[in-house]
């Protein structure tokens, strides 16, 4: 793959490489693309992690570009959402889970703020009709078609897992061996603490839909 991206930057392609939620940089990842037209984009929430790259951090949308957002999503102009769009701190992913929400269940911007005053995270039963997550689950199947078969079934096996901390005995109990546990862990599907213990990742579940 990395030849194939060296070979069309050679021949004049702009190409720009993601590498999302970056948690280290030491030493890079290897191998890297080498070419003067091909371009990494790094998203990261470790900041020290600014002084290997030229940072830029991102804003939260201002009120009235949060309102477009909104607006685009829900397909209508909605009265009185600024309450609600001032709650979410023009935060990107929030608003538009909120505003598939509202598309969605036709309810209102002061309906869905009362749900999120009481505790309760209404965007959570549309979050499989979100961009992002179809973004994502499309990398998922990618990813699902250039790992091997073992790895699949590991992938499999962690995605039935509930989101808590489990022993290197009971990963072995299950069936998920040290190899299994290591090739999980460099995809960002299973993260291990200084106890020895593991425990799945969020996005490890999109298995269950890929």
């Amino acid at each position: 793959a990395v030849r194939q991206v060296e070979h069309r930057a050679q021949q004049g392609d702009a190409i720009l490489i993601v590498l999302d939620n970056v948690e280290s940089w030491a030493p890079p990842p290897a191998p890297l693309p080498d070419a003067s037209s091909i371009r990494l984009l790094i998203t990261t929430r470790v900041r020290w992690l600014h002084n290997s790259f030229r940072p830029y951090e991102v804003q939260p949308l201002e009120l009235i570009h949060a309102s477009e957002l909104l607006q685009t999503i829900v397909g209508r102009k909605l009265a009185q959402a600024d309450e609600l769009l001032r709650a979410l701190g023009g935060h990107v992913l929030s608003i538009e889970l909120a505003a598939t929400y509202l598309r969605e269940y036709g309810t209102s911007p002061a309906a869905y703020l009362t749900l999120l005053a009481a505790g309760k995270s209404p965007g959570s039963t549309v979050a499989d009709q979100t961009s992002y997550r179809a973004t994502a689950e499309c990398a998922f199947r990618l990813l699902w078609q250039r790992i091997t078969p073992t790895l699949r079934a590991a992938w499999v096996l962690a995605a039935q897992l509930p989101p808590t901390w489990f022993s290197t005995e009971l990963a072995e109990a299950i069936g998920l061996d040290v190899e299994d546990r290591r090739g999980l862990m460099r995809l960002h599907l299973l993260e291990r603490d200084d106890q020895g213990r593991y425990q799945k990742i969020g996005r490890a579940s999109c298995r269950e839909r890929v």
